[in-house]
């Protein structure tokens, strides 16, 4: 049992910051609140001539995201024609993004069930104080991790092989789906993620002081 317990307090260190940022990736990729201030600030509607309101448009990347978009596909008229935005290869590379995005989320779940299992054996053997030292060493493993995906977003050696699914595109410098997803985009997208992730580990944080506080004696 104490092995068991000894690896509760170890996977809240470690799973805590997992919860944190792969939740805040799949919460910032997947509303359309960031793909809107994009479009409204590029002015993309009037820049591209798409058809559809930077607002609207906004919402078919939030819908496909979270899958109530099958395809990736929305055409517009040209000359009284209905036209394809996207081409099959864009589709493919959105498809991969969600795919990634769900396997983000299925082990952020696998991680949050453990978490809670953990917390229920440590509480159970009034070990609260042991919930809470997990929670504050957590906060180094958060920025170790930061540090990790800095160093992989930023570095050329690590994004080329990180953004290398984008070479499905042919002449890729005239593809519209990266006209939207700029690098200014990304780089507000990882901010985006970083500022909410600390925000999940704060409510955690929240959430486990309550759970873990010591039980009184008396009333």
């Amino acid at each position: 049992m104490k092995i068991l317990l000894r690896l509760s307090i170890w996977f809240l260190v470690i799973l805590l910051p997992v919860i944190a940022i792969f939740s805040a990736m799949n919460l910032v990729s997947r509303a359309p609140d960031l793909y809107r201030y994009e479009f409204t600030a590029g002015n993309v509607s009037d820049e591209y001539e798409i058809g559809r309101s930077d607002s609207e448009l906004a919402e078919f990347f939030s819908d496909f995201m979270w899958g109530k978009e099958r395809q990736f596909s929305l055409q517009i008229a040209v000359n009284e024609q209905e036209q394809e935005l996207f081409t099959i290869y864009e589709e493919i590379v959105a498809r991969d993004v969600r795919a990634f995005l769900d396997f983000l989320g299925i082990v952020a779940i696998a991680a949050l069930l453990l978490v809670i299992i953990s917390v229920g054996l440590l509480r159970r053997y009034d070990l609260r104080e042991k919930i809470r030292w997990a929670y504050k060493v957590a906060w180094g493993w958060f920025a170790i991790l930061w540090t990790i995906l800095t160093s992989i977003f930023i570095l050329p050696a690590f994004s080329v092989r990180l953004f290398s699914f984008l070479d499905v595109i042919p002449n890729s410098e005239d593809t519209l789906l990266l006209q939207l997803i700029t690098v200014e985009f990304l780089k507000d997208w990882f901010l985006a993620d970083v500022v909410l992730s600390i925000i999940v580990m704060t409510v955690i944080g929240f959430l486990l002081w309550s759970l873990s506080k010591p039980k009184l004696m008396f009333r």
